[in-house]
């Protein structure tokens, strides 16, 4: 690996700009990214559709104040980090657009590319300062809105399943509910009535076709996603490695130092959203099986006992989700990229540091 970063470094130095080469590196690296991202929306636009329409089924929609109250919290979370991510897209692209004129000497492209056309006069060099900032500014959140789309239907699943941990625990007080009558308690012999077993009867399996519907969800992002999750998290090794080889190689403090601070963030936000709410959806679904045995069974009937069985066998394995096939979204996933881009760094320091 250390050999084949020093050819990398070799090259770059061999193309004259380092910091520029290593600039472009990345950017192209990420658009890449986003054309198999858009790709995947395209190809698939309408099962997107039909999954968006999916989550107004009956079976998603919240059944008390508690519920409606969790559906609430992911909402208002998922508005939160669509706003962190378009920020940090709308500063870096700033910086990035001030970053020539803080310079000595003359103003330059704050990207670096090749244009098949000189642009050290006026007016090219207006035109193609600003197409560079508009172009990386309506890319920047074309991406994002891709991460946050996958971000949201993540979240999705990890609302439902909540949803379904509080159905499970509740089953008798909603039971009771549409009785539409006061509980009066149990019988005399310590049962729960017939009529109440038979409605905590049909709760039970309204759990168990929710927690089916929700599978059959988390298996559609899969096939949508997975191929775009996988190439951003090996495209992410390398770009936060080559930023933070970028970062060594600039003044402290500058402008430009903050704006690959701003994208550093951009590119950590796009992983760790998915891998969080990943990682949730697995802790979620892993608590099924405790929050059934704590709904009000041991005086039910042997119906009702049998069938929470059934689902609490079902439901012992958790729900995850993967990158490819490959990789758990979850935050021991998040973890791993970082060490490993970690590592590539410092190989590249090291050999960086030889050639010189």
């Amino acid at each position: 690996m250390g050999i084949v970063i020093g050819e990398v470094v070799n090259l770059f130095n061999s193309l004259g700009d380092l910091e520029a080469t290593v600039t472009a590196s990345f950017l192209t690296l990420s658009n890449l990214v986003s054309i198999a991202k858009f790709y995947a929306i395209a190809k698939h636009q309408e099962k997107i559709l039909k999954l968006a329409n999916l989550i107004n089924r009956k079976e998603f929609k919240p059944k008390s104040d508690v519920q409606l109250l969790i559906l609430k919290e992911y909402i208002k979370t998922s508005k939160v980090i669509s706003g962190l991510m378009y920020g940090g897209c709308i500063f870096t692209c700033v910086f990035w657009a001030i970053y020539p004129f803080t310079e000595d000497g003359d103003v330059f492209l704050p990207i670096a590319a090749w244009i098949p056309f000189k642009t050290n006069t006026s007016p090219s060099f207006e035109i193609v300062y600003v197409y560079e900032i508009i172009a990386t500014v309506i890319g920047g959140l074309t991406d994002l809105s891709a991460d946050c789309l996958i971000a949201g239907f993540i979240m999705v699943i990890c609302a439902q399943f909540k949803i379904l941990n509080d159905s499970l625990v509740n089953i008798k007080q909603f039971a009771i509910e549409e009785m539409n009558s006061e509980w009066m308690g149990d019988d005399v012999n310590g049962e729960i009535s017939p009529v109440l077993q038979e409605i905590m009867n049909k709760k039970l399996l309204e759990c168990v076709i929710h927690h089916r519907y929700i599978l059959e969800f988390s298996n559609e992002v899969y096939f949508l996603f997975t191929t775009s999750i996988l190439g951003q998290f090996a495209v992410s090794v390398i770009i936060i490695c080559t930023t933070l080889f970028e970062m060594t190689l600039v003044s402290f403090p500058s402008v430009k130092l903050f704006s690959l601070i701003l994208y550093q963030y951009c590119m950590l936000m796009e992983i760790f959203i998915v891998c969080y709410f990943g990682n949730e959806v697995i802790l979620e679904s892993s608590k099924l099986t405790n929050f059934a045995y704590r709904s009000d069974w041991p005086n039910c009937s042997q119906e009702f006992k049998r069938n929470l069985l059934f689902f609490m066998t079902r439901s012992q394995r958790a729900s995850k989700l993967y990158a490819g096939g490959f990789f758990t979204l979850s935050l021991e996933t998040f973890v791993r990229i970082l060490k490993s881009s970690w590592s590539y760094f410092v190989v590249l320091i090291q050999v960086n540091k030889e050639d010189l």
